[in-house]
């Protein structure tokens, strides 16, 4: 440890400030409005409300977490709490606020589903170097940080026109104008499934275990993996073993974020993520993907994990979300432009994997002390 550097418990370095709060229950979010809601889901800002005595107390910057999402979320504007699963932190030792939050996200919390967090996060040590060392390193971490969101910027506009796409060809699925015949996930499927529930025995190499975290749209995301060795994959696909062709979704934490599988090397999904095999002679999956990513079948997946008292989508679920099924040479003639969209991603995506490898390697060397 570095000269000046002070390691804490948890519980003696931070403090959790929700109580005493009134709290915003999804049903009241409103899409405009005078104060922002911060719940635990991924977005920054989950809705609006316009009571000024729901406005969060605490001192403001605060760091909000996700007790059911494990996301952390700095936040510098008066806000109202979401009701479930929001905690409000704030340092009980002389620290930057900037510095706890990055200091934070760099904790590595086992992922429980939607199980509560919190008890996990209070078991952690928290570094704190001198204040303006601390400063120092949120200040390289917030310009790396920049850089990582330009490029997800850019992902986001060729996600967009990938949608545009889509509705041009098709129309809004919510609404199915054109009158495309209606299935269901079940009746264009081989197979639907999800992961291992039991926690997989994890080994230093082997085969990957991807979770939730590993699918974002429109890639399966291979750098920041768990592994198990070929014996527990052997016992795992029997129930799952995703391969080319299959359509991945995410079922936990972030609800709805959807991927094909693109690559032949085997692997193994724990049971935050699920499984779509498609009949290629009925529904082609790159189709399917692009449709389950639409704003109409994003919400209602988003709805249907919601409907109960734990946000997860369940295999029961996913089989009833309803499907267009246009004529397969509408559906090749919209993959292969998806193809030519593909191809302009590609550089984004590999540049934005590299910016969150440097993100990672700064992170971890920040934290020891070798920055």
């Amino acid at each position: 440890m570095k000269h000046g550097w002070k390691v804490f418990p948890f519980t003696e370095a931070i403090e959790d400030v929700s109580a005493g709060n009134l709290k915003t229950p999804q049903s009241e979010f409103l899409v405009s409005g005078q104060f922002p809601v911060v719940d635990q889901g991924k977005a920054l800002v989950a809705g609006y409300g316009n009571d000024p005595t729901r406005l969060c107390k605490t001192h403001l910057p605060a760091i909000v977490f996700g007790d059911h999402t494990r996301c952390f979320k700095f936040i510098d504007f008066p806000f109202c709490i979401g009701a479930d699963g929001v905690k409000v932190l704030r340092p009980k030792v002389e620290a930057d606020e900037k510095y706890l939050f990055h200091f934070l996200c760099n904790v590595e919390l086992i992922d429980a589903g939607y199980d509560r967090h919190f008890k996990h996060l209070k078991r952690i040590d928290v570094v704190i170097p001198p204040l303006p060392e601390q400063r120092r390193i949120a200040a390289i971490l917030d310009q790396a940080e920049a850089l990582r969101a330009k490029r997800r910027a850019a992902l986001a506009k060729l996600d967009t026109l990938a949608q545009s796409i889509f509705i041009e060809m098709f129309g809004d699925p919510a609404l199915n104008l054109r009158k495309w015949p209606i299935s269901t996930i079940a009746e264009v499927a081989e197979q639907v499934t999800d992961g291992e529930h039991l926690t997989p025995l994890r080994s230093s190499e082997g085969i990957k275990l991807l979770s939730a975290r590993n699918i974002r749209d429109g890639f399966i995301d291979f750098g920041n993996v768990d592994y198990i060795p070929q014996s527990e994959h052997e016992r795992i696909k029997r129930r799952c073993n995703p391969s080319r062709g299959d359509v991945l979704i995410s079922c936990s934490g972030s609800i709805g974020r959807v991927a094909s599988v693109e690559v032949d090397e085997p692997f193994s999904l724990v049971r935050s993520a699920a499984l779509v095999r498609p009949r290629s002679s009925v529904i082609h999956n790159k189709f399917l993907e692009h449709y389950l990513r639409t704003p109409a079948l994003r919400a209602r997946m988003e709805k249907r994990a919601n409907a109960s008292s734990q946000a997860n989508l369940f295999q029961g679920q996913i089989r009833e979300l309803p499907v267009l099924v246009p004529p397969m040479a509408e559906q090749r003639r919209f993959v292969a432009l998806m193809m030519a969209v593909d191809q302009l991603a590609i550089p984004y995506h590999t540049s934005a994997l590299h910016l969150d490898s440097l993100f990672a390697s700064l992170q971890h060397r920040a934290f020891r002390g070798e920055l």
